[in-house]
């Protein structure tokens, strides 16, 4: 679990569908990168505009659609296709054009999303999430063309994509966070902090992690970091394994979670530990 929790350190979770015995292959294909790396509907805010910007040599065509996933409390997303108890989507609700598009290399492009609320709308927070995945090119279809009756193979290709969730709020919806179960983890591959996350109210958690030590001058010493660490609504609990960077000594170690204000959040918990 640790090893596949300190992947939320990278600024963009990416889904990667691996038709292949390895996904090394998809990770190098992967020139995609979406700005911003999620969209946050609330209040008056109706629109929104979604950048894409292919960081590679040759042109990519992408199909637009979006995809209801749940969250384990490991952080762990698989699709879903109904709600449970707390959970809404919002796919139903948000429009965006195109659906397919060509980013030519070394630019990029744009996509506009919309939000048509129905009438009827329930207070809360409603979460899908779009994907953009990169249709197959030319050397796809003429590696397949190449195959005959009396030849018995086939053609294994990666799907790439990347993810991002969109999340309309409608009315009155809050949280509440604090950490517990904080603890020191020797693994195989270094030292790691396990924490739990806790989420109370009727919005998601969306924040990042910073661990220091307190050095016997007072100053702090950083001893690891978490971007984009979620709690989506309806967990109640992220439990976490953050990899600790720095060298522990005794003393007291702080553990500090902050909202990231850009998504409309401005919570925040610490917890400490002795060594």
């Amino acid at each position: 679990m640790a090893r596949k929790d300190a992947a939320c350190r990278l600024p963009l979770w990416m889904t990667v569908l691996c038709v292949s015995f390895s996904c090394s292959t998809a990770m190098a294909e992967s020139v995609l990168q979406v700005l911003p790396t999620r969209i946050v509907m609330e209040g008056p805010k109706r629109a929104d505009t979604i950048t894409l910007i292919n960081r590679g040599d040759s042109d990519g065509t992408y199909r637009i659609f979006f995809r209801n996933l749940r969250a384990s409390e490991e952080g762990r997303l698989a699709e879903v296709t109904e709600a449970i108890a707390g959970e809404r989507f919002a796919d139903r609700m948000v429009r965006f054009s195109p659906r397919r598009i060509t980013v030519p290399a070394r630019s990029k492009q744009s996509v506009r999303v919309l939000v048509r609320k129905p009438a009827d709308i329930e207070a809360g927070e409603y979460r899908s999430h779009m994907v953009f995945r990169k249709m197959p090119g030319d050397s796809a279809s003429s590696e397949s063309d190449q195959l005959d009756d009396s030849n018995i193979g086939f053609s294994l290709k990666p799907i790439v994509e990347v993810t991002i969730p969109v999340i309309v709020r409608h009315g009155d919806v809050s949280a509440t966070v604090s950490l517990s179960d904080a603890s020191f983890k020797q693994e195989d591959d270094g030292t790691y902090l396990a924490v739990t996350l806790n989420r109370e109210g009727t919005r998601s958690l969306y924040g990042d992690f910073d661990v220091w030590q307190l050095a016997p001058d007072g100053q702090r010493n950083k001893l690891g970091y978490a971007k984009g660490i979620a709690v989506y609504t309806p967990n109640k609990v992220r439990s976490f394994a953050l990899p600790i960077d720095g060298e522990l000594s005794q003393g007291q170690v702080i553990v500090e979670f902050r909202e990231d204000v850009n998504y409309g959040g401005s919570e925040a918990a610490r917890v400490e530990l002795e060594i």
